[in-house]
C-alpha cells in the first residue's frame, strides 16, 4: 500500500512542478506559496518512501526495534496522506479560483 501511495504523490508532485511553469506558478510564486506546497508533498513522498523501504526491510529482518520503526512510519504515512490529499484538494480550488479570476478579467477588457 506504501508503495502505491509513493506512487501517488510523485503524480500530484510533478503536476505540481508542471503547474510551476504556468501563470499559476507565477501567482504562487509571488505569494510564497510554491515552496510551502512543494514542501507539503515532498513530505508525504519522503515519508511514503521511508514507510516502504523499512517494510520491505523489516520482513527479512526479525528485530522488534525494527518493526517499531516501520510501525511509526505507517502512522506517519497516514498521517501524511490526510495532508497530501487535503494540500491536493486545496491547490486544486486555488487554481480554479485563478482560472476564474484570469477568465473575469480577460472578458472584461
Amino acid at each position: 500500500m506504501t508503495g502505491i501511495l509513493f506512487s501517488a504523490a510523485l503524480a500530484i508532485w510533478l503536476t505540481f512542478i508542471n503547474l510551476r511553469g504556468s501563470i499559476f506558478g507565477d501567482y504562487l510564486a509571488k505569494q510564497r506559496g510554491d515552496s510551502v506546497y512543494s514542501r507539503a508533498f515532498l513530505t508525504a513522498l519522503i515519508s511514503f518512501f521511508l514507510a516502504t523501504v523499512s517494510l520491505i526491510l523489516c520482513k527479512g529482518v526479525s528485530n522488534h526495534f525494527a518493526s517499531h520503526i516501520a510501525f511509526f512510519l505507517i502512522i506517519y504515512s497516514g498521517i501524511n496522506l490526510v495532508s497530501m490529499v487535503k494540500n491536493a484538494t486545496d491547490l486544486v480550488k486555488l487554481y480554479s479560483a485563478f482560472n476564474r479570476s484570469v477568465e473575469n478579467i480577460r472578458s472584461n477588457n
